[in-house]
């Protein structure tokens, strides 16, 4: 499938389409906090769905120019991972989520050195089920993420990530859980 990302101008009313170079599937556009850059989620072989998913950036900047812009910059081409999920953290700053041996690893990926080692993980920790990250901010002298969470276990509750340490916030089906009587999950991954 051959998904693409379109920029709209409201005053110009001319639709642009910015990754119609790339004949696989482009999804999950963001715009950094100052305005200045796109960032979505690209794959690289036509028809399989199950490609990698590349972080890529689109400068805005450079798309006002001419139809002979630079091509987006994919920023981590080289790095094994396959997000499905970019957050802005600054306009410098991408939160990546990605799941790998069924453990949830945040990383956090620095957009002014697309280089592999721009990766630094913050956190990693077996849910049992799903991750994203919903929002972010600041609290007193830490960043904060909010984090919707559900497993086998529980439908979805927010979740906050602090100092890298996880506390749950919301308990919206506590009790109906507990009268299910439901077991606890268990990670276990096999290497061969």
């Amino acid at each position: 499938t051959d998904l693409n990302v379109y920029l709209y101008g409201r005053s110009s009313r001319v639709l642009s389409c910015v990754a119609c170079a790339n004949p696989a599937a482009d999804s999950s556009p963001s715009f950094s906090p100052d305005g200045s850059t796109l960032s979505y989620l690209a794959m690289t072989v036509p028809g399989y769905e199950s490609d990698r998913r590349i972080p890529t950036l689109y400068s805005l900047s450079s798309s006002t120019t001419s139809s002979s812009d630079p091509h987006p910059l994919p920023l981590t081409a080289d790095w094994p991972s396959s997000p499905h999920q970019l957050m802005w953290r600054s306009s410098s700053h991408l939160i990546a989520t990605t799941l790998q041996s069924g453990r949830h690893h945040l990383f956090l990926l620095d957009t002014n050195s697309p280089t592999p080692a721009n990766t630094d993980n913050l956190i990693s920790f077996f849910s049992g089920g799903s991750v994203d990250v919903v929002g972010s901010g600041s609290g007193a002298d830490e960043e904060v993420l909010v984090l919707a969470m559900s497993s086998f276990l529980h439908p979805t509750e927010l979740f906050l990530l602090k100092g890298g340490q996880l506390q749950q916030v919301t308990h919206f089906s506590r009790l109906l859980c507990a009268k299910a009587g439901l077991d606890r999950v268990e990670m276990a991954v096999s290497d061969s």
